[in-house]
């Protein structure tokens, strides 16, 4: 049984291989995919029957082919979330779709890491929204601005005006350090970083990534910290987080992009602790999506929602008024 205050959830995780893991080994493919795990865990999971090759029970010796599915399925616990203490602000709403302002540290929607307390299930079973229509999403620590469709007519409008990048998306970052530009933009091939161990990590890769465009501008330079605008021509993973740190400087609370990428290793094994919240500053990236402007077609109207700071960010930057 887990922990008081915890619960159980299945979850599954997809791996392919491909010609380049021809032939590796099983246990040394999955410490590729998973670096942050050792390989006596990786082992314990194996032995424990949590991965399946093509649909079978996977051996740690077993050597594989091309194009191999390899899939993990495993419970874990999670914090149970009490939805009373989530309260999700309703910036807009028109006939055709709704606007909200995700609170920081809950999901978007059910995926391989988070199955409870996700906002769409709030929204369904807090505050009555049913069949609404997801759009677009943010990062799970990224507070702010977030669209949902309530028809499926208007929903395939706004998938399409996104990726045309017809919708303009401005964000707020509070960045560590002195930041030499007032205005600065950064365009690179943004791909997975070829020099980390962190899977999940972005950085620049000319071979394999895709041309990826921020525009900067700083807003107020404290004493050591910066409020940032960032604004979005292209919308690739982390690609905020991933071109402040191109740029010399990086986001405080990041676990990846921040002073240590291997924060993330340690917060995803074990959570948050005194160590780790010392060096990052505050326990999530201070990333908040606070502008959104388009033209409706269906309406004729310049649609514009400003979504205000989360109460996180708000307190931190109030405290650093007092050391400029």
């Amino acid at each position: 049984m887990p922990p008081k205050g915890k619960k159980l959830y299945l979850h599954e995780t997809k791996i392919e291989s491909d010609a380049v893991h021809y032939r590796y080994r099983l246990d040394h493919f999955i410490s590729i995919k998973m670096p942050w795990y050792s390989k006596t865990e990786i082992h314990k999971f194996i032995e424990a029957g949590e991965f399946f090759l093509n649909g079978v029970p996977a051996k740690k010796g077993k050597r594989l082919g091309i194009n191999d599915v390899l899939i993990r399925r495993y419970w874990r616990e999670e914090v149970f979330i009490d939805y009373n203490l989530i309260n999700i602000e309703k910036v807009f709403e028109n006939d055709n779709f709704i606007a909200f302002n995700k609170p920081p540290t809950i999901a978007v929607h059910p995926n391989s890491a988070y199955q409870y307390g996700t906002m769409i299930q709030i929204l369904e079973e807090k505050y009555g929204y049913q069949n609404l229509k997801m759009v677009h999403r943010i990062d799970k620590e990224t507070s702010g601005l977030i669209l949902f469709a309530k028809t499926k007519e208007y929903a395939t409008y706004l998938i399409n005006k996104f990726f045309d990048r017809d919708i303009s998306k401005k964000y707020l970052a509070v960045v560590k350090g002195v930041v030499p530009q007032k205005d600065f933009s950064v365009k690179m091939m943004l791909g997975f970083s070829t020099n980390s161990k962190i899977r999940l990590k972005q950085g620049e890769n000319i071979k394999d990534g895709l041309f990826s465009h921020t525009d900067f501008h700083v807003i107020k330079q404290y004493n050591g910290y910066a409020i940032i605008e960032a604004t979005l021509h292209t919308g690739r993973q982390h690609q905020i987080r991933a071109h402040i740190s191109h740029y010399g400087n990086y986001i405080i609370g990041d676990k990846i992009y921040g002073p240590d990428e291997m924060i993330f290793d340690k917060f995803t094994l074990n959570g948050m602790d005194d160590e780790m919240l010392e060096r990052l500053e505050v326990p999530r990236h201070f990333l908040h999506a606070y502008k959104i402007s388009f033209f409706d077609d269906f309406t004729g109207e310049t649609i514009k929602i400003k979504a205000s700071l989360p109460q996180d960010m708000h307190d931190f930057l109030k405290k650093l008024k007092g050391f400029e």
